[in-house]
């Protein structure tokens, strides 16, 4: 009595464990009392790689690819595991982004993996990796999604595998130097000359140019002036 008392405790925590990692009241009954101890039904979890997505395509060289990779579960039990994306050997990882909530990539070299939490069936999760291509090309990726410990019905649609062609990048531009600052030439003009283009006279006028200024009409006015008075006295005497 004390023994069965033992097995019925450790089934129903067992029980509430799994009802508390968010199972079903369906794959709780899974758990069933056998000859030999308490042992699980084999749950089933067909875990697929639905879709498998890398943007631009094609994809200058230098330029961001985005992986975008979609792991569904099928059913009929609910179940996780672990997403291998396998990386070209031209490019390089970038960076990763999950659901919130969920654990980061980790990557490994050319390998990137991911933690894929358990899933209800039906339920599908979303994960992106983003690289970076080296070289001019085609560059292959291939996304694995691995179940445990559960079985996984159908390991046919575990996996997808696509190519990007990768492309030369912009041509940068040639860098243009403005020219060189010419400097005014060398002034020929006599010395004395005006911008007019005529010779500056000692009345303030120019020679050649639009004729004498006021300056030099009021000394010329002084001296008609003075010769005029000049003149006057010699007439007198």
């Amino acid at each position: 009595m004390r023994r069965a008392h033992g097995r019925f405790s450790l089934l129903a925590g067992c029980v509430l464990v799994l009802v508390a990692l968010g199972g079903s009241a369906a794959q709780a009954s899974a758990f069933r009392i056998k000859p030999g101890g308490l042992k699980p039904n084999q749950f089933q979890a067909d875990m697929a790689v639905t879709s498998l997505i890398g943007a631009p395509d094609p994809v200058p060289v230098g330029a961001e690819l985005t992986y975008t990779i979609t792991v569904t579960n099928n059913g009929p039990d609910m179940g996780g595991g672990t997403l291998k994306d396998q990386l070209d050997s031209t490019v390089t990882y970038e960076s990763s982004s999950v659901p919130p909530g969920n654990p980061s990539c980790v990557p490994t070299g050319s390998l990137v993996l991911c933690l894929i939490p358990p899933l209800d069936s039906g339920a599908s999760v979303t994960v992106s990796i983003v690289v970076t291509p080296n070289q001019e090309g085609s560059v292959s990726n291939t996304a694995t999604i691995q179940v445990a410990p559960l079985t996984d019905p159908d390991e046919s649609n575990n996996s997808l595998t696509i190519s990007t062609q990768v492309v030369a990048g912009p041509t940068p531009s040639p860098t243009t130097t403005p020219p060189p600052t010419q400097e005014p030439p060398p002034s020929t003009s006599p010395p004395g000359a005006t911008p007019s283009g005529g010779i500056q006279t000692g009345f303030g006028g120019t020679a050649g140019g639009r004729g004498p200024g006021l300056p030099a009409l009021l000394v010329a006015g002084v001296i008609l002036g003075g010769a005029i008075e000049a003149l006057r006295r010699v007439r007198r005497t």
